[in-house]
């Protein structure tokens, strides 16, 4: 038997015997890298509860690949081992990572779609480019393969039917577009930029603007047009049925941010703080938790 794997008739004493070390990463992972999952989360039954923060672990493991390579090929195959780790599920054979034991176990528990993992790692491999997306279209594709099939999967594990998981998808990649604007100085200084080539051109915008936090009306325009349109997709948002909240229960988090970044007519120079408070992220997510609305 190949090192680091385990195959199936051994697999569930390793489940019983690591279980509670494994779902315990995870839970640290979200927590400690993705707080506003991680609390939407633990609004969840303890059985939904671990297969979400399975699925916000392997997130996160794939998304910090480019702040964790100094070189591209490493972050590549970074990338490739996922795909080859989740391939390797339906033989039965899973590498011995405890994000990797738990996504397993989603996986396998809750019926989880492999497609989805797989545009997930592949819109991942953009991130390790230094090049903008290219346009609009581009621009969808990358938060809604990211974000949006990350909540398209929560969504499945909280008992979505596939139609109302690609609902999910769209959800998703309106919280994509947000995340990009919180983060986009960070991004930025780092030698990314995920605003579409297109924006930036037809804009006059540069890099270099972004980074030195150049008064550019010309990039307050282009951040407007991102937000409502992404303000726009969360406005649509209806009533949520109660077992679907936990993968949706931190949308209201997007609603916040964009409402303080339009009263300060959407400098990205104030970005620090605009960020809400813990406390006011725990409130939103308690708000649709119970309610349902964002």
């Amino acid at each position: 038997m190949p090192s680091g794997y385990t195959t199936r008739n051994v697999l569930p004493k390793l489940l019983a015997m690591s279980s509670n070390d494994n779902s315990d990463y995870c839970r640290v992972q979200s927590r400690t890298y993705d707080y506003d999952r991680y609390f939407a989360a633990m609004t969840a039954p303890a059985d939904i509860r671990r297969g979400l923060l399975a699925l916000y672990a392997f997130n996160y493991e794939i998304a910090s690949v480019r702040e964790r390579v100094s070189e591209t090929l490493i972050g590549e195959m970074r990338l490739q081992w996922w795909r080859d780790t989740i391939s390797e599920f339906t033989e039965g054979r899973v590498r011995d990572h405890p994000v990797a034991v738990e996504l397993f176990d989603a996986i396998t528990r809750f019926e989880l779609p492999t497609a989805r993992f797989e545009r997930m790692l592949n819109a991942r491999a953009f991130d390790l480019c230094d090049n903008p997306l290219e346009d609009e279209d581009a621009f969808r594709n990358y938060t809604e393969g990211t974000a949006g099939e990350l909540m398209a999967l929560a969504a499945s594990v909280c008992g979505a039917d596939e139609a109302s998981a690609d609902q999910f998808e769209k959800i998703g990649g309106f919280w994509g577009s947000v995340g990009i604007l919180r983060s986009i100085r960070h991004s930025a200084m780092t030698g990314k930029v995920f605003l579409p080539k297109t924006f930036l051109t037809s804009a006059g915008v540069s890099v270099v603007d972004i980074i030195e936090n150049r008064d550019c009306p010309a990039l307050k325009d282009l951040v407007c047009k991102v937000a409502s349109g992404a303000n726009e997709g969360i406005s649509r948002i209806g009533r949520t049925e109660r077992s679907l909240r936990p993968a949706i229960a931190f949308i209201g988090i997007a609603k916040i941010y964009l409402k303080r970044l339009e009263k300060v007519r959407f400098d990205i120079s104030e970005n620090a703080r605009l960020e809400p408070s813990r406390g006011r992220c725990q409130l939103s997510v308690l708000f649709t938790s119970r309610t349902g609305r964002v």
